[in-house]
C-alpha cells in the first residue's frame, strides 16, 4: 500500500492494483482496478497474474506481478498508463522465470525480487520511441540466505538496500545491475556490488 497525497494505491494479488480516493478517510471512493492482462495457458486452464508490488513515476506504474500455474513460475514487470482511470491502458511487459514478490526501480532498470532471487529488466523502450513493448531481461543474482524487498531510496541511489533473511541487512550498489551469476561472481564482475552487510 501506498498513500500520495489523497489517493491510495494498493497491490492485491489476483485482483490486481486498486486506487482509491481516502480525502475523506471515513468514506474512502474506489477510482480505478486494474486486474494484470498477463496470463499463463496451460492444459490445466488458465492462470492469471497476481499483482504484489507496484513502483510509480508520475502516471506510469510498474507492477511487479507472479504468474504461476501449477508446475511453471515466472517473475515479471507489467507497465501500466494510469493518466485515464477510467481507461487504464497496458504499455509493455518482461517475464521470466523466478517468484515475485517486490519490485524496485533505478533509472531505465527495474529489479524483480523473490525469495533471494533477484532480476534485472531494461524498461528504455518506454522513452525511445519505439513500437517495441518488451521490457529486456538484463541479468540475475542472488543472497545467500534468503532476501526480501529491494528498497533504493532516491537519497541514496544507485544503493540499495536488501533485508537479507539470515545475512540481515545488505547494502548494494546498482549503478550497473546487469550481473548474471552466483553470489561469488556477483563480488568478482563488480557490476552489483556489496558494498556492507550488517548481521541482525
Amino acid at each position: 500500500v501506498k498513500v500520495m497525497g489523497d489517493i491510495l494505491y494498493a497491490a492485491a494479488g489476483d485482483a490486481g492494483l486498486y486506487i482509491i480516493d481516502v480525502s475523506n478517510p471515513e468514506a474512502p471512493v474506489q477510482l480505478a482496478n486494474y486486474a494484470s492482462k498477463l496470463y499463463m495457458p496451460s492444459s490445466w486452464g488458465t492462470f492469471y497474474g497476481s499483482v504484489c508490488d507496484f513502483v510509480i513515476e508520475g502516471n506510469t506504474v510498474f507492477l511487479g506481478v507472479n504468474l504461476e500455474s501449477l508446475f511453471d513460475s515466472n517473475t515479471c514487470v507489467e507497465i501500466i498508463d494510469i493518466s485515464d482511470l477510467s481507461n487504464i491502458s497496458f504499455l509493455g511487459y518482461g517475464s521470466t522465470y523466478g517468484s515475485c514478490e517486490g519490485i524496485a526501480k533505478y533509472n531505465d532498470t527495474v529489479l524483480l525480487s523473490g525469495t533471494g532471487n533477484y532480476v534485472s529488466m531494461d524498461v528504455s523502450f518506454l522513452h525511445q520511441g519505439s513500437s517495441y513493448t518488451n521490457a529486456v531481461y538484463k541479468g540475475h543474482f542472488t543472497v545467500p540466505g534468503g532476501g526480501g524487498k529491494v528498497l533504493i531510496p532516491n537519497e541514496t541511489a544507485p544503493v540499495g538496500f536488501i533485508s537479507a533473511g539470515t545475512s540481515g541487512l545488505l547494502t548494494v550498489n546498482f549503478a550497473d545491475p546487469a550481473n548474471t551469476g552466483s553470489p561469488s561472481e556477483l563480488l568478482a564482475t563488480n557490476t552489483v556490488t556489496s558494498l556492507a552487510n550488517l548481521s541482525l
